[in-house]
């Protein structure tokens, strides 16, 4: 066999371009078989994604319908939170049923705070109040408290003229239009969720 010395100029060009052509050759085949792996992984993690897309879609549907129902329910805490508040505001609460015997026209005469009653819930705040004024004033006072916002209950509720007295009353100086005297315990209430955030002394 020849060496490739022994080869014409011509025949040794033709065989290194034919060598440099195979490597070329080789080259271009691994290339395209990496990048063919490449592709194949990249269209499996495609396939993948696509998957956990699709899972996901019932739920981009409902996002709306979400969202509509989360705004709902933040306003029915909101409107909670006004029936039961968090905390006391026992100052706003006295101002409230103030507020209500000057609209009516009725004289409250006395407020006294008696114990609290804590319940699995909430807390039960009672006052214990006289009043006097006219009768159907008196009437309309009770009635203006059970359209508050916030809840109130009556309770032990006594009624006289105003030549008698009730449940720790006294005689005052009424006016002409007043026909009643009257005592009875109103309470009103708040969340124990604001006790329970209090950190206990030790």
């Amino acid at each position: 066999m020849k060496k490739f010395n022994e080869f014409s100029f011509g025949t040794q060009l033709a065989m290194m371009i034919g060598v440099a052509a195979a490597l070329v050759l080789a080259g271009e085949f691994l290339y395209l078989n990496d990048i063919s792996a490449s592709n194949r992984d990249l269209t499996a993690r495609i396939e993948k994604q696509k998957q956990e897309n699709d899972k996901l879609r019932p739920f981009e549907a409902r996002l709306n319908q979400l969202k509509a129902e989360t705004t709902q329910l933040e306003l029915q805490l909101a409107n909670l939170k006004t029936i039961v508040p968090e905390e006391k505001e026992l100052d706003d609460f006295i101002r409230l049923i103030q507020e209500a015997a000057v609209q009516t026209g009725v004289n409250i005469r006395r407020i006294e705070a008696r114990a609290q009653q804590t319940r699995d819930f909430y807390v039960e705040v009672p006052f214990e109040i006289n009043l006097d004024g006219n009768y159907y004033a008196i009437l309309q006072y009770y009635d203006r408290l059970s359209r508050q916002s916030r809840i109130i209950n009556v309770s032990n509720l006594a009624i006289a003229p105003v030549t008698g007295t009730v449940r720790g009353g006294r005689r005052y100086a009424f006016g002409p239009n007043d026909t009643v005297v009257a005592a009875c315990t109103v309470t009103t209430f708040f969340s124990r969720e604001a006790t329970a955030a209090t950190p206990v002394k030790r």
